[in-house]
């Protein structure tokens, strides 16, 4: 820690942590400071955090927002692990669209280079068209969204972006299978 740099590395990422923002690249955290009134970046300690009582919070939060929502849009930026067959671990990478209108309308546009899909719920059914397969699908669901999730989950494998975060109690039901947590920063 201390050493000055006049610029940061190209891969870096701001974060910002307890109002604070740092730059992390390279497993460094950096913040902006001056050497001999040049401006430039200070290679700092990482920051420390109230991990998991920060984490459960801005879930509580989040749950509590989306809960009272009556619609928004999210976008999203997944990264998943997959096993192959073999036992390798890939990951892939994926860019969704979720709409919801509550308390029974949703769409999902899923886009990556293993997922290209439409899932669409309309109070009724849920609608999947999946491009790379391709193949179409309508399955049955009850009438409210935070009911029709867990089912079609569970029983026809249609996996919704941040779902869980759509059902009832899903504080409750989230924090009591959590076995840690951690807060790791805005990423921006």
């Amino acid at each position: 820690t201390g050493y000055w740099y006049p610029a940061l590395p190209e891969n870096y990422e701001t974060v910002v942590i307890d109002d604070a923002t740092y730059y992390s690249a390279d497993a460094m955290y950096f913040q902006a400071g001056a050497k001999d009134g040049q401006e430039g970046y200070v290679v700092v300690p990482p920051p420390a955090t109230n991990s998991a009582g920060e984490a459960l919070a801005i879930l509580q939060r989040t749950c509590d927002f989306l809960g009272a929502a009556t619609s928004f849009v999210a976008e999203v930026d997944l990264d998943m692990d997959r096993y192959l067959q073999a036992g390798d671990k890939v990951t892939v990478s994926a860019k969704c669209t979720v709409r919801v209108r509550q308390p029974d309308r949703l769409a999902v546009e899923t886009k990556g280079a293993s997922d290209d899909r439409t899932v669409v719920y309309d109070g009724k059914n849920f609608t999947v068209q999946d491009r790379l397969a391709p193949k179409f699908t309508v399955v049955g669901a009850p009438p409210r969204l935070e009911d029709a999730i867990p089912g079609a989950k569970a029983e026809d494998n249609i996996v919704i972006p941040f779902g869980d975060l759509l059902q009832r109690d899903a504080f409750d039901t989230l924090s009591a299978a959590m076995k840690t947590a951690e807060y790791v920063g805005i990423r921006k």
